[in-house]
């Protein structure tokens, strides 16, 4: 269970860089397509070619060389104008990877043929999946777009973008952070930032520029209801090497940090972590680091956890939901979110429902095993049951808003959180399934512990 905490610097800048528009070309008819061409690509219409062969020849005949690239970009030629749906659609069916010809043609493009190639706000947005994609820009096209034109318009914001949407789990997610760290910094407050939406990626409170500053085109652009990658998501192995894994440590309620927590970071096979592989403590900002030597056979899996313990918190056990595949690897939030015993009852008190004596205190604060679940790109997921595969006396809670949870709401709210009481100590297997499509996005096993809280981070693994 957690509020919602205000990101800052690295997390803001973060946003910043996933407001990025992009894409080139678009036909005003199909009969157009064969003969507008330029510089090696299809554009559709015969002024957007006049106007890439004028100012973005160069990068154009360099994608066109590159087959990723290439793929892309005759798929958008291929669209008429206005068809967001069908450009969306194009991202999915012919992805650029790294291609490092992408970014240079976008960001031209979206600089010198606006309007030329009716790229409104410098492009569609790629995270959008293709059901909401015309609804999405036609939100867009009402707000003050600078953000997105703005990134649009730097290579840098596109790359950096363009390596987001290669992710799925967030230690790729904060290598791509890495990679783009000097943009990052140089444009910390910039208009590329677009805030006020929950969750980024794993990576704190503020969304990138999907949606416009105010957040008014959030539903429209299906903000955290992203699942196309659902029935294609390949996970990594978990690492054998070296790595250092990074969160901080907050009260729940004060949202204040705590420092002297130790952490511990232990595998499954190992339920009561009698054998930790490393551990570190919290430090008086709450910042937690914990280098990781190599691991045994199998690595840092998704079914591994950290467990945090001091006199004044309820023991917590937060399993951090992905394989951990890179040297740098966040526990899948910057905010490990722990509880005073005083503090957990409260909260568990407060549940609101039919059942009054769903919660009991007197039965110790240790049957609570919470989730928060993450779409396609990161962001928290609204619209979201969560199952478990043991006994039929659990009660289901959701969270409607901070520090309010109901055993009455049916599925997640915006902050993708929920949890369940009465859950028997032991492992536990929850099944998330998105309402809006009926399918089954994650699944995550977990130990459920006497004396202690468990938190799984729920991204997609179907």
């Amino acid at each position: 269970m957690r509020s919602r905490v205000g990101a800052v610097g690295l997390v803001v800048a973060a946003a910043a860089a996933m407001a990025c528009r992009q894409i080139i070309g678009l036909p005003d008819n199909q009969e157009g397509v064969a003969s507008a061409s330029a510089c090696g690509l299809p554009y559709g219409t015969a002024s957007c070619a006049a106007c890439v062969n004028a100012g973005c020849c160069s990068v154009s005949t360099a994608c066109a060389g590159d087959v990723a690239c290439r793929s892309l970009y005759e798929c958008l030629g291929a669209c008429a104008i206005g068809d967001w749906q069908c450009r969306s659609q194009c991202q999915l069916d012919h992805p650029v990877a790294a291609s490092p010809n992408y970014a240079p043609l976008t960001a031209c493009a979206a600089t010198h043929c606006e309007a030329d190639c009716g790229l409104t706000c410098g492009g569609v947005d790629d995270l959008t999946p293709p059901s909401a994609a015309s609804a999405c820009q036609l939100c867009l096209s009402t707000m003050d777009c600078k953000a997105e034109r703005a990134c649009a318009t730097s290579v840098d914001c596109v790359a950096l973008r363009q390596c987001y949407r290669g992710c799925v789990t967030p230690d790729c997610r904060a290598a791509c952070l890495t990679a783009g760290l000097s943009w990052l910094e140089s444009n910390a407050s910039s208009p590329y930032l677009d805030a006020g939406v929950p969750g980024l990626l794993g990576f704190g409170d503020l969304l990138p520029g999907i949606v416009d500053p105010a957040s008014e085109c959030t539903t429209a652009c299906a903000v955290g209801a992203n699942w196309t990658c659902i029935g294609n998501v390949a996970l990594r192995g978990g690492t054998v090497f070296a790595t250092t894994m990074s969160s901080r440590v907050l009260d729940y309620v004060t949202q204040a940090p705590v420092p002297g927590v130790q952490a511990s970071i232990c595998l499954f096979n190992d339920p009561t972590c009698r054998e930790p592989i490393a551990d570190a403590s919290s430090a008086d900002s709450g910042d937690l680091f914990i280098p990781v030597p190599p691991s045994p056979a199998g690595g840092l899996a998704s079914d591994g956890y950290v467990q945090l313990s001091s006199p004044g918190i309820v023991p917590a056990l937060f399993f951090w939901g992905y394989p951990v595949s890179l040297p740098q690897a966040p526990l899948a939030e910057p905010y490990l979110l722990v509880f005073t015993p005083d503090e957990v009852n409260a909260v568990g008190q407060s549940l609101s429902g039919p059942d009054a004596s769903t919660y009991s205190p007197d039965e110790g604060y240790a049957e609570t095993v919470a989730f928060e679940v993450f779409d396609c790109n990161g962001v928290f997921a609204p619209g979201v049951t969560v199952a478990a595969n043991v006994s039929p006396n659990i009660a289901e809670f959701y969270s409607t808003s901070a520090l309010s949870l109901s055993l009455t709401a049916g599925s997640t709210g915006t902050d993708g959180l929920g949890g369940l009481v009465h859950v028997p100590a032991g492992p536990v297997t929850l099944t998330a399934t998105a309402v809006s499509t009926g399918k089954v996005v994650s699944r995550a096993t977990v130990l459920a512990r006497d004396g202690a809280q468990t938190t799984v981070f729920m991204f997609p693994t179907e």
